[in-house]
């Protein structure tokens, strides 16, 4: 049974043409059937109309969204997004650790440690959200969410 709906899921916007097609023919075939000279009577009129609605009403919904449904295309943007954010903030949190480092003890140095840790802990927590968007949305993720660790594409 899986290994049809994956089918009907691959080809929903053909099934959905198609379902299209067969809806339309049957008002088509209704319209032609009533300016014929033995026109269908009212049970076989409605039964070309329930056919034909029932068509389009499938047809309509296979090539609708699924409901609750990513929009793939927005969300890879937002993805890609939230990778550069933790790119960035990884960077950060190094500049801040080499500033921590080079200070000498005292007050500024303890603000720049609280930086830099703070700064790190965002990072992990940016990390750990491409993550679970990698294994939610495993198609929404172009190089997977190792491309968010730090290090410039040209770096991995």
């Amino acid at each position: 049974m899986d290994g049809f709906v994956g089918r009907v899921e691959k080809h929903r916007i053909v099934i959905g043409v198609v379902l299209f097609a067969l809806g339309l023919g049957a008002s088509a075939l209704l319209a032609f059937g009533a300016s014929s000279a033995d026109p269908p009577d009212g049970a076989q009129s409605a039964l070309l109309v329930i056919i034909g609605g029932l068509f389009n009403v499938g047809g309509a919904w296979a090539v609708s969204r699924r409901p609750g449904g990513p929009n793939l295309t927005g969300s890879r943007v937002v993805v890609r997004h939230l990778a550069k954010i933790t790119t960035d903030v990884g960077k950060l949190a190094k500049l801040a650790d080499t500033a921590f480092e080079s200070r000498a003890a005292g007050r500024g140095r303890e603000d720049v440690g609280q930086l830099s840790w703070k700064l790190s802990d965002i990072e992990s927590r940016l990390i750990t959200n491409l993550e679970d968007w990698a294994k939610v949305y495993p198609d929404l993720i172009e190089d997977g969410p190792d491309d968010a660790n730090g290090e410039e594409p040209e770096e991995r």
